[in-house]
């Protein structure tokens, strides 16, 4: 408790009263029987997670299947064709271009050129066939378009070659047949009876009968 100050007091100052000392709070007690505090376990380094397989999925009806896997590229096949006497060098490179293309074997490769080459004469023959038939057919018609007057009208033709054909063109109607043609046969004996007075040119004996030669062209 602070006393005041006293009136009547000699030396006017105040007298104060000695505080009290606090009273220290009583220490927390800890108590003995408390467990102790667990200690703190070092935690191990993760496992990192294994990837999982994935099952692929069971083929369903109607589901196109898979294509195969292309097989490895093998080496580039040679191929040493054998052509046969008189085949075109382009057949011949044309059917390996065409091997090398497909990936065929040389013994298909071989195969294909022959084929080639046996279509291709079954072809000229008959184109050759054909030529060599039409000479006869010429001559035939001939004779048919001018009946006994074939003589005369060939003899007006070789009249007309003689004076302005060369031997040349003679050969090639020969060598061709070209010569038989009742066409052209009409053309140089029209020609030949203009030339005028001139006498006809005579012709071979035997022109129109049994006897005569198969080409007409050859009197001229």
């Amino acid at each position: 408790m602070i006393a005041g100050t006293m009136p009547g007091d000699d030396n006017g100052s105040a007298t104060t009263e000695p505080a009290k000392a606090a009273t220290p709070a009583p220490a927390a007690t800890t108590p003995t029987d408390a467990p102790p505090a667990p200690a703190t376990a070092t935690p191990s380094p993760a496992t990192p997670a294994q990837p999982v397989a994935k099952t692929p999925d069971a083929a369903k009806p109607g589901d196109k299947p898979a294509d195969p896997a292309p097989a490895a590229p093998a080496g580039e096949a040679k191929y040493d064709l054998k052509p046969a006497d008189g085949t075109d060098p382009k057949v011949v490179e044309a059917t390996v271009a065409l091997a090398k293309q497909h990936k065929l074997s040389p013994e298909a490769a071989q195969a294909v050129l022959d084929r080639e080459t046996a279509v291709r004469k079954e072809i000229a023959d008959a184109h050759q066939a054909t030529i060599s038939a039409l000479p006869e057919q010429w001559q035939e018609q001939s004779k048919q378009a001018f009946g006994a007057k074939l003589d005369e009208e060939l003899g007006h033709a070789k009249r007309v070659l003689e004076r302005f054909g060369r031997q040349e063109l003679r050969d090639a109607l020969n060598q061709t047949g070209l010569g038989n043609h009742p066409e052209l046969v009409r053309l140089l004996g029209a020609i030949g009876r203009s030339m005028g007075d001139d006498a006809p040119a005579p012709t071979r004996p035997g022109v129109g009968d049994s006897a005569a030669p198969k080409s007409l062209a050859s009197f001229y």
